[in-house]
């Protein structure tokens, strides 16, 4: 195995591990939420920082998912100029509409980075009963966009050049 393809086989697995994260996030959000309710309602014991934790993992589950999900094609897309050319023309479309989706993605990184270190260097914390450093968020976020802008370049290069069946 080449060290290029040991790169890609490790950033594949990166992705992976972040959908199978997603999965674990919601999971723990479904059981978390019923636990709250069943407490609050029946024993009269709310769990109190249940809120605040399903309010964190809902900005990490869309950011963690959509590298894996622009792999897959299941991302939301709006096809309905591309459907109007000749199919001849459609993958170029394509192509275009993903380094422009690549390019909104990188530039939404590097705002996410910036912001990110400004707030660590300024220790901002979010707002709750349990306040948590915002950096960590706002990281996670960046390191969600930098994965679709990874991604959304690899299809455009994969439009260019398919890989034959199989392979």
């Amino acid at each position: 195995m080449t060290q290029e393809s040991r790169f890609v086989a490790a950033y594949d697995w990166l992705v992976s591990a972040c959908a199978v994260i997603v999965g674990l996030f919601i999971l723990l959000t479904v059981v978390l939420v019923t636990a709250d309710v069943v407490g609050r309602y029946f024993f009269d014991k709310p769990i109190g920082w249940v809120f605040e934790v399903t309010e964190h993992i809902l900005v990490c589950v869309p950011f963690l998912g959509m590298a894996w999900l622009i792999r897959r094609g299941e991302h939301v897309r709006i096809e309905i100029v591309v459907q109007l050319f000749p199919a001849h023309w459609q993958p170029r479309f394509e192509m275009v509409a993903d380094l422009l989706s690549a390019l909104a993605c990188a530039i939404a990184t590097y705002y996410a980075v910036v912001t990110a270190i400004d707030h660590f260097s300024r220790g901002i914390v979010t707002y709750g009963i349990y306040p948590v450093p915002k950096f960590i968020l706002i990281t996670i976020i960046a390191f969600g966009l930098g994965l679709s802008t990874i991604e959304f370049l690899r299809r455009s290069v994969l439009l260019i050049h398919p890989t034959p069946e199989g392979a």
